[in-house]
């Protein structure tokens, strides 16, 4: 059988990030807050989906990670929805009756700015300061936290 070659330029396309998501927990530690879980829909201009899970998680204050698409692709999603699953500890200061508590918070992210193409997504938690941007919402039943979810610009 023979095989044609990629070459550089398709698999340097690959290496662009434009399909990786960040996720943070940008909460304070005494919040006792963690993002224990992340499902991840990545919606392509043709109609199709690329979708993925992660379990066991546990990113607590100033922790973050990456998750990639597989396989790895050139194209840019059109739109991001994740499912962020967390956990308060009912001891911190972000649980507001003192129970530990899961909730599931559901997020979207569209392309970049005047539908340029996305060269990644950012998403997660956050204390705030009362100030709420436009690709943020604050988390049902928790006063203090809101959750977000970006396209990074190209």
């Amino acid at each position: 059988m023979a095989t044609t070659p990629l070459g550089a330029d398709a698999l340097a396309g690959l290496l662009g990030d434009q399909a990786r998501v960040r996720v943070r927990n940008d909460t304070e530690a005494d919040d006792l807050a963690a993002i224990v879980a992340v499902a991840l829909a990545r919606h392509a201009d043709d109609g199709s989906v690329r979708s993925d899970a992660e379990f066991g998680l546990e990113l607590v204050a100033g922790e973050e990670a990456f998750f990639e698409p597989q396989p790895p692709s050139a194209d840019a999603p059109a739109l991001l929805e994740v499912l962020l699953r967390l956990r308060i500890d009912g001891e911190g200061a972000a649980s507001p009756d003192g129970e530990t508590r899961f909730i599931d918070v559901y997020l979207q992210a569209p392309p970049a700015g005047g539908g340029e193409p996305a060269r990644g997504f950012e998403c997660g938690i956050r204390r705030h300061d009362g100030a709420i941007e436009a690709d943020e919402q604050l988390i049902p039943g928790l006063a203090d936290l809101a959750a977000f979810a970006r396209a990074v610009g190209g």
